[in-house]
């Protein structure tokens, strides 16, 4: 039986051009999918929430929000006007995430951004960018999507200054209009549609005398240009999220109904992924069987940038977190280190996997040692933890971006398109490929990134079957040892310049912790030790010791 979809908008009594948007894409959807019906539905104006479904065919239902984020109108008013609806049940109708908050709007966001800065002549290093939200006091999810859209470009447009700011919550866009001072500005609408806020309050609070249209407004008061764009939700690029989530949802609706013989473990596609994934599945009960779904990330596709440069704090596991918030797959297999340090509300990590072993290695074109490398010779790595710490014991060297999958790290320096490489012990290991070292390094020379060598396992926050079928595997050693240095990483990494190296374990009821702190602009590195009966005195001790060094961190981002 084909699926109805539902694209549910706030919607406007006021202006019914708002109204008509939406119903223009759920006809276009409608009109290029194989779903049975696609129709619009609104809190404000026909059909309303509360009535749409009982209008539509008996059988599956996907309530797809065109909204910007999870809120009170997401989270609170679309679910409980659609229970009022006669025929609403829960077995056949299915709400995705919200537009908003899809992997692929930042990329529409990064793209509006260029072609503005083109089209109006602007420097990006004399710029300054507002992302602007709704945002309201009573519902916090409603400013977490804009914050981390302007986190996001802030990463890919490095140089640029990139704030959030809110129509109904600080920070207001007028304080962040004065924050800026002389720049130039360009005032992104993270809205999904043409309302009263970004028609007339946005465009009164930044000084328009006119009413934004479809194309931008323009002007230049005291020698600052401000250049304000139409809504994110009037791009073309909404009908390709708008259909991606109307397809993932009816396959993960199917699969759902198998959960008693199937799991599925979405991974990346390269072969250390694989076999991570292969080691998790070994470990499932037999009961059930395991489906890999390989899943690609943008850490895989751009493999041209730095890792620092992606428009994206987690570039290796955004698209699969996605996938298991939507439900395309029921558990999703990360290295811990590439995860993001601040986890989604949607997911958590119900199991560590015991460590492998953490060490740093070397692989060589002429088969010799770090030290023994001649002058200027080329050493690959995209990671700053690790050109930082290689230039510590070898100045002269030059460091040279290598991207890809493990394997074909190695074959590059095979094949001499550089003098050597710095690798993960564990996972040349796992792909058998030992053969390939050439020195591997002791914790006092280099130190691994914090979450080094371990599997993270995750699972959907509300899953609580899957929990249980999972964390039985957790390693809580492991889990602590690894914590202990996320949670320094957490407090140092703000500060975009300093990146840190750590590797702590717990014995003896006691923790220790050796750490790695270099500046990426100074060159400077401080390594500090600390044990202690607890993690977070361990952790408080390093800070302090930190801070009484003139470098100071963001405690407030320990947990």
């Amino acid at each position: 039986m084909s699926a109805s979809i539902v694209l549910a908008a706030h919607g406007s009594n006021a202006r019914p051009q708002v109204n008509e948007r939406v119903c223009q894409l759920a006809g276009e959807l409608e009109a290029g999918s194989t779903f049975g019906r696609v129709v619009a539905a609104f809190h404000q104006g026909e059909p309303y929430f509360s009535e749409v479904l009982d209008q539509l065919p008996v059988g599956p239902v996907i309530v797809i929000p065109f909204m910007t984020s999870d809120g009170y109108y997401c989270d609170t008013v679309l679910p409980r006007e659609l229970r009022k609806n006669l025929s609403f049940n829960t077995d056949t109708v299915r709400m995705t995430p919200p537009v908003g908050s899809h992997s692929k709007m930042r990329m529409i966001l990064a793209h509006r951004l260029d072609e503005l800065i083109r089209a109006y002549d602007l420097r990006a290093s004399k710029l300054a960018v507002l992302v602007v939200g709704h945002g309201t006091p009573r519902h916090t999810a409603s400013r977490d999507t804009t914050i981390r859209l302007a986190r996001a470009l802030k990463i890919e447009f490095d140089g640029t200054k990139i704030l959030p700011a809110f129509i109904d919550d600080e920070p207001s866009v007028l304080s962040s209009v004065e924050s800026i001072e002389h720049l130039d500005c360009v005032v992104l609408p993270f809205f999904m549609s043409a309302g009263m806020h970004t028609i007339e309050d946005l465009p009164r609070m930044l000084g328009f005398t006119q009413e934004l249209d479809d194309v931008p407004l323009v002007k230049r008061d005291a020698g600052r240009k401000t250049v304000l764009d139409r809504p994110v939700g009037l791009d073309d690029g909404m009908f390709e999220i708008i259909n991606d989530l109307a397809h993932w949802t009816p396959t993960a609706r199917v699969r759902r109904s198998r959960k008693q013989q199937s799991i599925r473990l979405g991974t990346r596609s390269s072969k250390m992924a694989i076999w991570q994934a292969t080691h998790v599945a070994s470990v499932l009960p037999s009961e059930y069987r395991v489906d890999v779904v390989e899943i690609s990330t943008m850490g895989d596709r751009d493999r041209t940038q730095p890792i620092d440069a992606l428009p994206s704090d987690a570039p290796f596991t955004d698209d699969i977190e996605t996938a298991l918030i939507e439900g395309r797959i029921d558990v999703a297999i990360h290295s811990l280190k590439d995860l993001p340090l601040g986890e989604s509300p949607q997911t958590k990590v119900a199991a560590i996997l015991p460590r492998g072993d953490a060490r740093e290695c070397i692989v060589t074109h002429d088969r010799v040692s770090l030290m023994k490398l001649p002058r200027g010779a080329t050493v690959g790595t995209s990671c700053a933890r690790r050109a930082l710490q290689v230039l510590r014991l070898r100045p002269d060297v030059q460091i040279v971006s290598l991207r890809g999958p493990v394997d074909d790290r190695v074959q590059q320096v095979r094949d001499g398109r550089m003098a050597a490489a710095i690798l993960a012990w564990v996972g040349l290991q796992r792909l058998d490929l030992l053969d390939a070292v050439d020195e591997v390094f002791d914790l006092e020379q280099f130190l691994p990134a914090p979450g080094q060598a371990a599997l993270a396992v995750q699972v959907r926050a509300d899953d609580q079957r899957m929990f249980n079928i999972v964390s039985p595997f957790d390693e809580a050693k492991t889990r602590a040892e690894t914590t202990l240095e996320l949670d320094l990483q957490r407090a140092i990494e703000p500060d975009s310049d300093l990146t840190v190296a750590a590797y702590a374990r717990h014995c003896e009821n006691r923790f220790h912790l050796h750490a790695r702190i270099m500046s990426k602009v100074a060159k400077r590195t401080l390594d500090l030790t600390e044990s202690g009966e607890s993690a977070d005195a361990v952790l408080e001790s390093v800070l302090s010791k930190l801070n009484r060094t003139g470098l100071g961190v963001a405690t407030e981002f320990v947990h």
